[in-house]
């Protein structure tokens, strides 16, 4: 802080002169404290499964080294191709710990594949110091495993009509799209088909608890027939086999099983 002196004169008292002495204080200017530039960087997984959970790393540091570590927060954005939002689990503003890193993670049935790839962005706040920035990758969120079992209402006889079901399931989140039936009795009606709708039936929801996602393929009586018995073969019998194959959908993969067995007369 600068100061300066002037100097004036006032009387004080008959003829006499005196001296006063005023300190005049000049203007304070504050430089302003200047931000250090920052880097952020973002990683994740390189892929993630459909509706598993993910985790988004921001690690923020000072550009130049040995300047000191950042402090605040990271905001997450996670947008999908279709314009859809996701949250973090707690919060998509985070507060950054340790080495200058800060976590989003996603739970478990947020990401989808029908909706890949998703834009993931982290801003840093700045603080007192430490200027802003930010840093975006896209993420790929690949179709999940589906599985698929196949289970009969009776053990399928000759002559008798039989129903399979085949059972979807997916992990987390519910798969659609359809199954398609392929049965084979030799000797019999090779081509049997569904009815009604034929080979390729559509999933639903059926009311178990929990729900389950499955589809049915009715085969009317004489799909399966065993030869009647003689005596040279006293114990005939036939074999059975019915593929069902799942189509699998925008966010779960195909998959496929086989049930046989042998009727007997």
């Amino acid at each position: 802080m600068r100061s300066r002196l002037r100097k004036c004169a006032t009387v004080a008292g008959a003829g006499a002169v005196a001296t006063v002495t005023i300190l005049a204080l000049a203007p304070f200017t504050a430089s302003a404290v200047g931000t250090a530039a920052t880097t952020t960087t973002l990683k994740a997984a390189a892929s993630v499964a459909n509706s598993h959970a993910a985790t988004f790393t921001a690690t923020v540091a000072a550009s130049t080294k040995g300047s000191g570590k950042p402090t605040g927060t990271v905001t997450f954005t996670i947008t999908g191709s279709d314009s859809s939002t996701v949250d973090c689990t707690v919060s998509d503003t985070v507060k950054i710990h340790g080495r200058g890193k800060a976590a989003c993670q996603v739970a478990a049935g947020s990401l989808s594949a029908s909706a890949s790839p998703y834009a993931v962005k982290a801003v840093y706040s700045g603080d007192g110091t430490y200027a802003g920035s930010s840093a975006s990758i896209s993420e790929a969120v690949t179709t999940a495993k589906s599985h698929i079992t196949l289970s009969f209402d009776a053990k399928p006889a000759s002559k008798q009509q039989t129903v399979f079901t085949a059972t979807v399931t997916g992990g987390s989140g519910t798969p659609t799209g359809t199954v398609t039936f392929v049965a084979a009795a030799p000797g019999s009606h090779s081509k049997a088909r569904c009815s009604p709708g034929g080979r390729v039936q559509p999933l639903a929801v059926n009311g178990a608890t929990p729900p389950q996602d499955v589809a049915t393929c009715t085969l009317k009586a004489g799909w399966l027939v065993v030869k009647k018995a003689t005596k040279s073969n006293p114990q005939p019998s036939s074999s059975w086999t019915v593929v069902a194959t799942y189509s699998g959908d925008a966010n779960f993969g195909m998959s496929s099983t086989t049930l046989s067995g042998v009727a007997k007369s």
